[in-house]
């Protein structure tokens, strides 16, 4: 392997949590990160959906290097973690054009920062209309050279890491059924309770069971809902303390969410109706 410096270019920002502390992952660009070797379409989508290939030929793989975790605040001064997650600019076009590849970078984004920090990170993911989190650091990382590139063992992303005093990151198995992680849709709107005109959120669960209705678990903020459900079935974690970035989440209007806020906890109800396979929150 060799050193080099890197001076990566931000591209864009992507919010999640870990608890709850804010955790924002910069993802940027740098020509100094090798790029992904070249392989035919069909290699690529085996490698976003989880699926591993015929052979070690078919293997793709997407290098990057992540930052130590550095200390700053989020908009209401509360404290928050941030990463830098910087990959081939080559890689750059196809994630502003392809959602899935997107999606697939955020993950794999996503994955190594657990492996770096030993946290577990929110699915429920935020995407705020700035390029970085503050701003994109220089630093020294170590790259396999090109002889250990085009070797049978190529590096994989996790043999790629910073020359920094912190511990080395351990493996990352790759990412698995990226693009088919399940998720829970819901909607909002405000409809009559009684008397009153209250807000209902409708969350869909068409595998809900009551078996598995027994050890499903509610919690409900005034600006968050959690809904988790026993593995390996999806869970819900519902972050409104930002409405305009939750409200894009959801593919709502900016402000769309910010009428229904701060949710009502004391007086929320909560109905499951399994053989709808929905649960209706009033709050």
């Amino acid at each position: 392997s060799m050193e080099v410096t890197i001076s990566p270019k931000a591209g864009f920002c992507v919010k999640s949590r870990a608890g709850q502390l804010k955790v924002f992952l910069n993802i940027a660009w740098d020509k100094q990160i090798p790029a992904p070797p070249t392989a035919s379409e069909d290699v690529i989508r085996r490698a976003m959906t989880g699926q591993a290939g015929s052979s070690s030929d078919d293997d793709w793989y997407v290098p990057v290097v992540v930052s130590e975790g550095r200390k700053d605040t989020d908009k209401a001064g509360k404290p928050a973690l941030v990463f830098d997650c910087v990959f081939h600019p080559s890689l750059k076009t196809r994630a502003l054009t392809d959602l899935d590849f997107k999606s697939f970078l955020i993950e794999l984004s996503l994955q190594n920062v657990e492996a770096q920090s030993g946290q577990s990170l929110s699915r429920q993911i935020g995407t705020p209309n700035i390029a970085s989190k503050g701003k994109v650091m220089s630093r020294t990382v170590r790259i396999p050279q090109r002889s250990e590139e085009s070797s049978s063992e190529r590096p994989k992303i996790e043999e790629i890491e910073s020359t920094s005093s912190s511990p080395t990151p351990q493996p990352v198995a790759p990412p698995k059924g990226i693009l088919k992680r399940p998720k829970l849709s819901w909607q909002i709107k405000q409809q009559l309770d009684g008397d009153k005109i209250r807000n209902v959120f409708v969350v869909d669960i068409p595998f809900m069971t009551r078996t598995l209705h027994s050890s499903t678990t509610l919690d409900i903020e005034p600006h968050r809902i959690l809904l988790h459900v026993p593995e390996p079935h999806p869970s819900l974690d519902l972050d409104l303390s930002d409405p305009a970035a939750a409200s894009a989440g959801a593919g709502l209007p900016p402000h769309y969410l910010e009428r229904f806020l701060p949710l009502d906890v004391p007086n929320a109800r909560a109905e499951w109706r399994v053989a709808e396979g929905k649960m209706y929150l009033w709050v």
